[in-house]
């Protein structure tokens, strides 16, 4: 009898040292998970928040709000570059900083230096002594157009011409 009192003392002692050794692998396993919830939340709010920015700046282009579009692009480098971001390798390529800035900086630049060419062509011979009122506002929006263009760009840009093929455009002198 004194045999199987021992016996079932030992068994309960085992059961317990087993039990003992399961709950920090227990607590271990839910820190693991809990952490990795927490990360795959940080990175789906980083995305999240790309694609919110890149919208800003599109609603912003889709209003001709260049130097708001240029503010976005700014602080969206700063923020979505491989530099600056931890989960920078979790971004689609679509929401790079490069990709992004690439993109509405040739859309502005196509946009601002088609208007710059239309009204370089169409000012380009006017009489100063003889100017209409719709003449000097011509050249006065040209001027503005070429100012645009310096201070958004002053090293120089890339525009797509007729068909579709980036042009680098690096002679900012001749624009001055």
């Amino acid at each position: 009898m004194e045999e199987m009192n021992y016996a079932v003392v030992q068994k309960k002692k085992s059961n317990w040292k087993i039990i003992a050794l399961l709950i920090p692998v227990i607590i271990l396993i839910i820190i693991v998970i809990t952490a990795n919830i927490k990360l795959h939340n940080e990175i789906k709010l980083f995305v999240e928040q790309a694609k919110s920015d890149l919208s800003k700046i599109a609603a912003a282009y889709n209003e001709d709000d260049y130097s708001s579009v240029m503010s976005y692009l700014k602080s969206y480098k700063e923020h979505y570059s491989p530099d600056s971001s931890t989960y920078f390798s979790k971004l689609p390529e679509s929401l790079y900083a490069s990709t992004v800035s690439n993109e509405y900086e040739t859309k502005i630049a196509t946009k601002i230096y088609n208007k710059y060419e239309n009204l370089n062509e169409k000012y380009y011979n006017i009489s100063v002594t003889e100017t209409s009122d719709d003449e000097f506002n011509g050249v006065s929006e040209l001027l503005n157009t070429m100012y645009d263009l310096i201070s958004y760009f002053p090293n120089g840009f890339s525009y797509e011409d007729s068909n579709n093929t980036k042009i680098k455009f690096n002679d900012m002198k001749a624009l001055k």
